[in-house]
């Protein structure tokens, strides 16, 4: 009987689509120098016996006043409660080079996600989220 459970309980939780994802109540949202970071959910993370976080989201672009079409990425840095993100990546099947990533007036917007150093349950209410740039980094790097 309790093997039937176990199955029964399997077959659920692979129809109703489990996949360890935790969705916040809504999304949040800040700004960093022009550009607004908004973040929706946020999955389990392993980096060895170490759990982390990964936290997906979006980068919005106002291109109108830029003199250039670069930017560099990796100077965008989140927290979340006390995690702290450790790098950035663009949601994508294929690597992307975030140092020197290239926009245009078509993009306006990026999908992305953060390694951070600490587990996030984004359905706490209060895990509040703070966008800031990285100390001497330069967001619109010179070609």
């Amino acid at each position: 009987m309790k093997k039937c459970l176990k199955i029964l309980l399997g077959i659920c939780l692979v129809a109703t689509g489990c996949s360890g994802e935790k969705n916040s109540p809504a999304e949040v949202s800040s700004t960093v120098g022009g550009i607004a970071v908004k973040v929706s959910r946020s999955a389990p993370y392993s980096e060895g016996n170490v759990n982390k976080s990964l936290i997906y989201g979006s980068l919005y672009f106002d291109m109108s006043n830029k003199h250039t079409n670069v930017i560099n990425l990796t100077c965008i840095s989140i927290s979340m409660g006390n995690a702290l993100s450790e790098s950035i990546y663009i949601d994508s099947i294929a690597h992307v080079q975030v140092d020197r990533y290239g926009l245009d007036e078509k993009k306006k917007s990026i999908s992305v996600y953060w390694k951070m150093d600490k587990p996030i349950d984004m359905g706490l209410i209060d895990v509040k989220l703070k966008v800031f740039l990285k100390d001497g980094c330069t967001l619109y790097p010179i070609r």
